[in-house]
């Protein structure tokens, strides 16, 4: 996550994206990205192209998120709703009550969120790499709810230590923009991505003899992120929030990557970095398997 600064829109004329304007081709007169549902996870589970997770482009998704692309849903609410009450997990704590849809679009038809979008927050500790060894503490500055809870970004955000924060008293039947992509389209995307914000440190990547001070007086860059970039109690985490959002719209929602989305657009962002796409495959398999349901 990087700020950017907002621009108002109408909803007058509203342009048409056509695909491949950005990287997976979004239709802002369907707000949709081109292709099937396993087609554009493959696109938006694209990370950066300097990321060391990044797949072969075209290679297969790992379970069970393949699979959950192309078939029905049949997650029971009940069963889910046992679980997180038999593990002291509100349902507030993971994007909000299990009966009350996820948000909507002001587009004609009004179309429920289809795609739910990770990032990391990108927090710039510059030269004080120090930082990032005692940053899964539950302790840490950056781990504390009050660092969060007044955010205008996102509908979530996961600690380094696995506990989420609604920023603003936000759930996932808010709609609400996070990338850039939504600012272009406008008010029609807002309602159509679901935003969870994962923390993650990062430092500044330094030439030779550079000051890590632009003319701003700004750390100069932010490149440099942790290594493992997110811990298992963020995976964990992250997915009884994809689980608490698809169940909410009845089906299995398309996940994405910030700079996915917004990937062809100038300045875009290139979150989530280092994001183990696998460990979170298993995270979500662990959650399936004990609510009754194929991980393949």
């Amino acid at each position: 996550m990087r700020r950017f600064t907002l621009v108002a829109l109408t909803t007058a004329a509203v342009p048409t994206l056509a695909t491949g304007a950005t990287g997976c081709g979004f239709d802002s007169s369907t707000l949709q990205f081109s292709g099937t549902r396993l087609e554009q996870a493959k696109c938006l589970l694209q990370p950066d192209e300097n990321d060391h997770q990044a797949p072969a482009r075209g290679a297969s998704l790992p379970a069970p998120l393949e699979s959950l692309m192309t078939r029905e849903f049949t997650l029971d609410t009940e069963k889910f709703r046992s679980y997180l009450h038999a593990h002291g997990i509100s349902e507030n704590d993971i994007g909000g009550p299990l009966d009350q849809p996820v948000s909507h679009s002001l587009a004609n038809g009004h179309p429920a969120a289809r795609y739910f979008v990770i990032h990391d927050t990108s927090l710039n500790v510059c030269t004080q790499t120090g930082k990032f060894s005692g940053s899964d503490s539950p302790s840490a500055s950056s781990n504390l709810k009050q660092r969060w809870q007044d955010s205008e970004e996102a509908h979530l955000f996961i600690t380094r230590d696995g506990k989420s924060i609604r920023p603003q008293g936000r759930d996932f039947s808010v709609p609400w923009r996070a990338t850039k992509l939504e600012h272009v389209v406008g008010q029609r995307a807002r309602g159509i991505f679901l935003h969870v914000e994962n923390v993650q440190l990062r430092a500044v990547d330094l030439r030779p003899g550079e000051s890590p001070l632009n003319g701003k007086g700004d750390c100069r860059n932010d490149r440099i992120a942790q290594t493992p970039g997110f811990t298992d109690a963020q995976y964990d985490r992250l997915a009884l929030a994809y689980l608490d959002a698809s169940s909410r719209a009845r089906q299995w929602l398309v996940p994405a990557y910030h700079v996915a989305i917004d990937r062809g657009i100038a300045d875009g962002h290139d979150d989530p970095r280092n994001f183990d796409l696998a460990r979170w495959g298993r995270a979500v398999c662990e959650k399936l398997v004990a609510l009754g349901e194929k991980c393949e």
